[in-house]
């Protein structure tokens, strides 16, 4: 077990032969809430910035991690059954358990003054989670979540960044 300033205890885990280095540049780890062991990516250093999608797992938030990584902490989460998070056998999954999985991992790391950045169902996930908490929140994207939808909601403004990159600064600080 490791742990980092901040960062909770997360433990190192062997990376599988079929994730090249080239491809998943980042350390393999996870932490453990609620008797789950969920993969997770905790990457760079600066505000906070919590990616969430549900149904699919952080390998979708690699570009954009990488990038923004130089500039902010990204934390994102491999809920039970996607990623290389296995679920345990009576683990029922959906957002309700998610949004309390992703609890446990904000208040494992110490996450505060976070911006979430929530993607089709991880937007369900996220607003779940966020929605009766207010401390640890400085801003919230959803983009294609609801049902049916299709269209984005953001609360902070967009600012371009070099090499195509996208950051975010709180319109709501």
């Amino acid at each position: 077990m490791t742990a980092g300033a901040g960062r909770g205890r997360l433990e190192t885990l062997e990376r599988p032969g079929w994730l090249p280095e080239t491809e998943w540049p980042f350390r393999v780890q996870a932490v453990s809430v609620d008797g789950c062991r969920l993969h997770l990516v905790d990457e760079g250093a600066g505000p906070v910035l919590l990616l969430v999608h549900a149904g699919m797992w952080s390998f979708v938030w690699r570009d954009l991690i990488a990038g923004l990584s130089r500039e902010l902490r990204c934390v994102a989460v491999d809920f039970p059954g996607s990623g290389l998070t296995q679920a345990p056998d009576d683990y029922p999954i959906g957002i309700g358990p998610n949004a309390l999985l992703l609890e446990g991992v904000v208040d494992r790391l110490g996450l505060t003054d976070l911006t979430l950045v929530a993607h089709d169902l991880g937007g369900l996930t996220g607003l779940a989670m966020a929605a009766p908490r207010r401390s640890p929140w400085r801003s919230a994207t959803w983009s294609a979540t609801g049902p049916g939808s299709g269209e984005s909601t953001t609360a902070p403004t967009a600012t371009p960044r070099p090499a195509g990159c996208w950051g975010w600064r709180s319109s709501t600080a």
